[in-house]
């Protein structure tokens, strides 16, 4: 087998971008070529180049598209170009006499099955989207008529949908005897022996996050979505019969382990709610006996049981664990195996899941193997303690069975109720939110000391709370009476909000200014004023359930309310705009309730009844649906004036045509925004015109070979300023990038001075040079914290010391200095 780089050009341009085909060694250049191009270009003229590797010239083949493949492997090539033939236009010159009809050339051409073009490979999707038209075209598949790009395409991606969300979950699924059916085995990735690369989703195995898992609701719409493709009439063409057959397979693949989900579900749900336990002894155990060996038949690995059996009395059980190996396979042969040198009863229980099985073995008399009428009431008595000492698991219901009856009780908490549950049921399962479970240890721990220093409620000893305050409360309460708070039309407690005060430095204001009037300015030295946290925790909280709500007193029960009722867990230090995205109910009611501009933000009642933020309107409604947000300006169909304010008021309206906004676009650079910033500059070029270095940015570090590529790059094209670094078809255009708008009068960036990048050495701002560089005068370096370098020429041209950063601390006293 080959493996070729091949591309297809048109003169300069390129029309097929690079991509790597597999072919036999044995077959030809058109072969290669109508693999390569689908039957998209039959009737053009094609040359045929082949070089070793990039950096090489490209050498023309002779024979052209029917020379072989075989001088490939012989000379050592890998790159084949493919250049189609503009033939020029012919004038008064007679057209042949048997030139083929273009409606035959139409209809052999939509009778030739044709494949979807390939993705750019940015992701290991696109990867499988391309192996899934490598694999169909290995199978000689393919759409007629012209449907490739339109059913076809969505075919492959309900196939690719497919496997990329099962790949994470092949061997759960091959677990439960859900094969993958053998065509897609011969997908290229499948077929690798790299273990670490022979899976689509590595992302999903490599990652740090929270493993899902896998869904069936999920499952059920992948496979409606490949039904809809194999009910298409196409399938029943010839070139399907090997594809069609592995996607059914595949579908029943799916269908069979939604059915186990389903079970499982059904399953788990019926013992979740069960009044009897899943597991127990009397349908989980066994008891059986097993005969004693010679001693010169006793495997060495039973040596330490089989002494500790033989101390012990009759009927005196053995746990199994201690002896037990830590490999699985090795201790599942141990306990086949198992017999000593005295004949043994063996007693097994089952739990179930991963707990694994709990096993005892005792001795037994050689006289309980032969007489059946033996006195069997010490093993009875032995198996009475085993039961008694096995681990009880109770099923969900039992145990809310338990504290639904004993929950009325007021003063027992949730927590002891557990702690009950557990101590008188011996229930062994353990509590799966992590909190109860620590409450659960720490309770335990108090109650297995007996220390009642230990065992108290913290809301007993919250009675002195000090005078110091007093008098600031008290003015307070008066604030309270004198203002009633409000009462919310939705409220179902007893708890009012308080539209009073913005916040609370406000209402701290608003008291402080009453005691002043009460007590005279300066106030007093025996009056005392909290804390802005200390006011807070006063009130009511604003989200009761939760673990801070335990420090705040309620003396006032008023909830303070601002911005908190639109989102409870936003603080007066979220200020940025990445930090109020994090907030989703603020970003939903901005988005529902407010419109945002450069030079306006308006808020707007909603009249949803279900609403918790607004209050019921108290306009007429009439009124209130003929109040809209403001319109943006909207230009006329004569682009000099805007449309009236009575046009477009009340309809919908956008900032496309605010001017700065225009202005800003038709200014902003091509490359993204993330891009352009001083961390990511990975090297410096020079313009010829002007000789000013310019920065190259990346988002990614680069390659030794796109290192490469760029060098080779530089030595080929010239760059000016403003200019791009490559041709439209050079694949580095999309990795690096430079500033375009910019001209050589333009001066050196600013952010080639904060940049730490090697090569980095001071220049003059505006011509780029580095010799002849001036110190900058004191008056400047007091002023400014960051001066940029100039050249002895531009100072004597008129041009000054470009700055940044004025320093702003002790400037009043420079002032008086100066």
């Amino acid at each position: 087998m080959l493996y070729l780089i091949v591309t297809v050009n048109e003169g300069i341009h390129s029309v097929l971008p690079e991509q790597i085909v597999t072919i036999a060694e044995n077959k030809q250049f058109s072969e290669l070529y109508e693999a390569f191009t689908s039957g998209q270009f039959n009737n053009q003229g094609v040359k045929v180049y082949v070089r070793q590797n990039k950096v090489d010239k490209w050498v023309e083949v002779s024979d052209g598209l029917s020379g072989d493949l075989t001088i490939m492997k012989v000379l050592g090539y890998n790159h084949v170009k493919f250049t189609l033939l503009v033939e020029p236009v012919a004038e008064d010159i007679e057209p042949p006499i048997n030139f083929p009809d273009t409606f035959d050339i139409m209809m052999r051409n939509a009778r030739q099955p044709k494949l979807p073009q390939k993705r750019t490979e940015h992701t290991r999707h696109d990867l499988l989207y391309n192996e899934i038209i490598d694999l169909l075209r290995n199978q000689k598949a393919g759409w007629k008529g012209g449907i490739h790009q339109t059913l076809g395409k969505e075919f492959i991606e309900r196939i690719v949908n497919v496997l990329w969300y099962i790949d994470p979950y092949l061997e759960l699924l091959c677990s439960r005897s859900c094969h993958l059916p053998a065509l897609f085995k011969k997908l290229a990735t499948y077929a690798s022996d790299d273990p670490d690369r022979n899976v689509y989703n590595i992302a999903y195995r490599t990652s740090h996050h929270k493993k899902e898992p896998i869904s069936r609701q999920k499952l059920d719409l992948l496979i409606k979505s490949l039904e809809l493709s194999v009910g298409q009439p196409w399938v029943n063409d010839n070139e399907w019969n090997n594809i069609i057959p592995a996607v059914i397979a595949l579908i029943e693949m799916m269908r069979k382990y939604c059915e186990h989900l389903v079970k499982s579900q059904i399953t788990m749900t019926a013992i979740h709610h069960n009044d009897e336990s899943a597991r127990n002894p009397v349908n989980n155990a066994c008891l059986f006996r097993v005969l004693g060996c010679k001693e010169d038949h006793l495997d060495e690995q039973y040596q330490e049981l089989n002494d500790t059996i033989l101390q012990s009395g009759f009927y005196h059980y053995t746990d199994v664990y201690s002896y037990l190996p830590t490999d699985v396979m090795k201790r599942y042969r141990y306990l086949k195996n198992l017999q000593l040198t005295c004949p043994i009863g063996i007693y097994r229980y089952a739990q179930g899941n991963y707990l694994g099985t709990i096993m005892y073995i005792w001795r037994i008399p050689e006289s309980e193997v032969t007489d059946e009428f033996q006195d069997e009431t010490e093993k009875v008595r032995m198996l009475a303690k085993i039961h008694e000492g096995l681990p009880k698991y109770f099923t969900r219901q039992m145990k809310k069975n338990v504290l639904n009856k004993y929950s009325l009780i007021k003063t027992v908490t949730p927590a002891v109720l557990r702690m009950l549950y557990f101590d008188l049921t011996g229930n062994a399962a353990v509590t799966t939110n992590i909190i109860s479970r620590e409450v659960e240890e720490r309770l335990r721990l108090m109650l297995a000391l007996e220390d009642p220093s230990i065992i108290f409620d913290l809301r007993a000893n919250n009675g002195f709370k000090g005078t110091k305050f007093d008098a600031f409360w008290e003015e307070l309460d008066m604030y309270f009476n004198e203002e009633t708070p409000a009462v919310d039309d939705r409220r179902h407690n007893t708890i009012m909000h308080m539209p009073l005060a913005i916040s609370i430095r406000d209402l701290y204001d608003i008291i402080l200014a009453r005691l002043r009037i009460k007590y005279g300015d300066p106030l007093p030295v025996s009056i005392y004023t909290p804390s802005y946290e200390w006011i807070r925790l006063q009130f009511w909280p604003t989200n009761p359930v939760t673990i801070k709500a335990v420090q705040y007193t309620g003396r006032y029960q008023v909830k303070f309310k601002s911005m908190s009722k639109i989102d409870p867990s936003l603080t007066r230090n979220d200020t940025t705009q990445v930090q109020l995205m994090h907030h989703k109910e603020l970003i939903k009611f901005m988005k529902t309730h407010c419109q945002e501009r450069a030079y306006s933000f308006q808020i707007k009642k909603c009249q949803d009844l279900l609403c918790g933020i607004c209050a019921p309107i108290r306009l007429p409604q009439t009124v209130f649906d003929s109040l809209h947000f403001l319109p943006d300006p909207i230009p006329k169909d004569n682009t000099d004036h805007y449309s009236s304010f009575r046009t477009v008021y009340g309809t919908e309206t956008s900032e496309e045509f605010r001017p700065s906004m225009q202005l800003n676009q038709a200014n902003a650079e091509p490359a993204p925004k993330s891009v352009l910033v001083s961390g990511k500059i990975r090297d410096y070029i020079t313009c010829c015109d002007c000789g000013k270095r310019r920065c190259v940015y990346s988002d990614k570090a680069l390659s030794q070979e796109e290192i490469r590529d760029f060098n080779q790059a530089l030595d080929t094209y010239d760059y000016s300023c403003g200019a791009p670094l490559f041709p439209d078809d050079h694949y580095l255009i999309e990795i690096l990038f430079v500033r375009v708008k910019i001209s050589c009068d333009t001066p050196v960036e600013i952010l080639y001075y904060s940049s730490r990048k090697s090569g980095n050495f001071d220049i003059c701002y505006y011509c780029g040079t580095d010799s002849d560089l001036i110190d900058p005068p004191s008056t400047l370096t007091v002023r400014y914290k960051i001066i940029y370098p100039l050249c002895q020429k531009c100072q004597d041209k008129g041009k000054e010391f470009s700055t940044r950063s004025e320093i702003k601390v002790n400037s009043s006293k420079r002032r008086k200095t100066s």
